[in-house]
């Protein structure tokens, strides 16, 4: 049967509804999300749009919509793990290229404080079962930028068998990945992707951070923001030194390296505190593994310095991986010590 039929009663034991919806010109568009919209254009007049709700094996809820013209056997798919894709720049050209488009919601969209990738596997198995259900013979998948990372783990993950999948996430919990049903794909396209997120973010982390209880610390032998180790106020350009960007990155790894230790012993906590609650514990005990704020983890370098990257325009306030950073007057510059948000203040797009 079509592929793109409009039937709402497509069900892979993953399909819980359906919609459907026609795109007749560029008045149909009204919806667009950071730099993954496809504003001012539209897709292909004629393209058919279905928008499902999928039930993971692990019982989880994610989003997808389809959009294609006529029966397409090809079907081109991009996702991420914590941003919202259904109107991604490339989906008009996918679909008048011929293929299907299929952009999928994870289950931590807008929410990577709870985003597992181990557990984003179920949500991109969820997807691509229920494409394969619809009668596409061709898979493709187009990672972008972090949906490259999350595509690239699931292709290694799906190539093994199944016994031979992490048995546990990095906290210890069970993935159940071995009994996950992980339809193989027939191609993978890259588009400007990064490194994965622990490369990403430790590359993007304030190394000079002394205490962790304390936002406000600073080692300002460390610190991108002391003049003393090349910063000044724009619009002038900052120059950092070799010497000091090889102590930055050496900081970097370090304060990661610590923040592991910290996180695994919480984790210990939180599982003991787990297991003597159900034991008949008390009000305190069911309280103790509560998240703990993890302060100024964008600062990336460069900063301001387009000493070292060219790319900066001096109208534009710097926007870099991990950091959207104005580098205003010094108060400023303190708040923004303070509310500095883990794994998030990416740059304009996603990432």
């Amino acid at each position: 049967e079509n592929n793109m039929s409009k039937s709402a009663g497509a069900r892979v034991d993953t399909a819980v509804k359906a919609s459907t919806t026609t795109q007749t010109g560029p008045a149909a568009v009204t919806a667009g999300f950071l730099n993954t919209d496809w504003s001012p254009r539209d897709v292909p007049d004629g393209t058919v749009t279905r928008n499902v709700v999928l039930r993971t094996a692990d019982t989880a809820a994610v989003t997808g919509s389809l959009y294609g013209r006529g029966k397409p056997d090809t079907v081109v798919c991009v996702m991420h793990p914590r941003e919202f894709m259904a109107c991604h720049y490339l989906i008009p050209d996918i679909v008048e290229s011929g293929c299907a488009a299929w952009s999928q919601g994870s289950r931590s969209v807008g929410n990577d404080l709870r985003l597992e990738h181990e557990v984003a596997l179920f949500d991109v198995a969820a997807g691509l079962n229920f494409l394969r259900a619809q009668g596409f013979k061709k898979i493709v998948l187009l990672g972008n930028s972090g949906g490259a990372s999350l595509y690239a783990f699931y292709v290694q993950q799906s190539a093994l068998e199944s016994q031979r999948r992490l048995a546990r996430t990095p906290g210890g919990r069970p993935t159940r990945l071995d009994s996950l049903e992980m339809p193989q794909i027939d191609g993978f396209v890259f588009v400007a992707p990064h490194p994965g997120q622990g490369l990403l973010l430790m590359g993007c982390i304030d190394p000079s951070v002394t205490d962790e209880r304390d936002p406000l610390s600073v080692e300002s032998s460390l610190d991108p923001l002391d003049p003393k180790n090349g910063f000044v106020e724009p619009p002038a350009s900052s120059q950092y030194q070799p010497e000091f960007l090889e102590r930055y990155r050496a900081g970097q790894r370090a304060r990661v390296a610590k923040l592991d230790a910290i996180a695994k012993e919480l984790i210990a906590a939180r599982m003991d505190a787990r297991k003597r609650s159900k034991d008949g514990g008390d009000e305190r005990l069911r309280r103790a593994g509560a998240h703990t704020a993890i302060m100024r983890c964008g600062a990336p370098m460069p900063i301001p310095a387009a000493s070292i990257c060219r790319s900066i325009r001096p109208s534009a306030p710097t926007a870099h991986c991990g950091a959207r950073i104005r580098v205003p007057p010094t108060t400023a510059r303190w708040a923004s010590r303070v509310t500095a948000r883990p794994k998030r203040g990416y740059p304009a797009g996603p990432a």
